[in-house]
């Protein structure tokens, strides 16, 4: 019997870390359009500079301005009808469990992740509904559009303290960071309360065979790179906003002081001027401006989303 857990333990194991790669570019995206960029950025100008902590990190967030101007669909709360039961009820239901807002959410996660998940469950507090991005789920399936287990986990502080919920649609298992069964009260049977799988899987587009779609590889790459093409940018704006003090005929060490309150007195071939800066920050600003609208426009969204000289187009607008 031990023998027969620690075989299923590492099955499930094997199911939640095959994916690893997956998971982690899912992660990333999110974190991208959730404002968390700086930590990554901050990597990539170590890897490319000695003295990264020269650098002043931050981001224009391209990656959310697209996702969300993608996301049509719950840009403003849909009017329902209920057939068969009452109005109110149904309106008060779908507003306690904040459907508009969750859905809004899943709509854009969905564009940028291509695949998302809405969770239904009836709890103490009525009726809940959560978006699982993909960097939290695996899944088995024959048809991608009906999943025959869904495993959802839920992280914590310490890799030993992660667990997870095994779902299929008869069974419900909550497993610890090894994969074993934890007893879950009132249910000895491990068995799934619902009779169907409670989630409903979303897609970008036709999901084919698989259920997990790889995409947006593309704008978090164009994120990546402009995000460490502005702190290059700042970094020259700080270095040369202001001319360089240059004086010549002096013996090298001399002290010299500079101010509209200081008198320089140079020897007769001396000579003392502030040398001009030659930093291509137009040049610099336009590279990144046609990132910017290149990466709009073959993500589907008219490229003057990011364009602030003029009104928009109405296509896009």
């Amino acid at each position: 019997m031990p023998s027969l857990f620690n075989n299923e333990a590492k099955s499930f194991l094997d199911i939640v870390r095959r994916n690893a790669d997956r998971k982690a570019k899912s992660e990333e995206a999110l974190r991208f359009y959730d404002d968390q960029q700086d930590d990554v950025t901050l990597a990539l100008i170590r890897r490319r500079f000695s003295s990264p902590e020269g650098f002043r990190i931050f981001h224009t967030n391209m990656v959310r301005k697209i996702v969300n101007r993608r996301a049509t669909a719950y840009q403003t709360s849909p009017k329902r009808t209920f057939e068969g039961w009452d109005q109110e009820a149904g309106e008060a239901l779908y507003a306690a469990a904040n459907v508009d807002a969750v859905m809004k959410r899943a709509a854009r996660l969905t564009k940028l992740l291509k695949t998302s998940v809405l969770q239904v469950r009836h709890g103490d507090h009525g009726l809940t509904l959560n978006v699982l991005p993909p960097h939290i789920l695996d899944a088995t399936w024959v048809e991608p559009e009906h999943p025959t287990r869904m495993i959802v986990t839920h992280a914590a502080e310490r890799p030993d303290h992660v667990t997870y919920s095994d779902w299929t649609a008869t069974g419900f298992q909550r497993r610890d960071a090894q994969g074993r069964p934890i007893r879950t009260e009132g249910n000895e049977a491990n068995s799934n309360p619902y009779g169907v799988l409670p989630f409903v899987p979303l897609f970008d587009r036709l999901p084919d065979d698989r259920f997990f779609l790889p995409g947006s590889d593309d704008l978090i790459g164009a994120q990546k790179a402009l995000n460490v093409g502005l702190a290059n940018l700042w970094r020259a704006v700080e270095l040369q906003a202001h001319g360089q003090a240059v004086a010549k005929g002096l013996h090298p060490g001399d002290p010299i002081a500079t101010g509209p309150d200081k008198v320089i007195i140079l020897p007769a071939d001396g000579s003392f001027e502030f040398a001009n800066t030659n930093a291509p920050i137009e040049e610099i600003l336009q590279a990144l401006e046609f990132v910017m609208r290149q990466t709009a426009a073959t993500n589907d969204v008219g490229a003057d989303v990011f364009d602030l000289s003029k009104r928009a187009e109405s296509g896009s607008a």
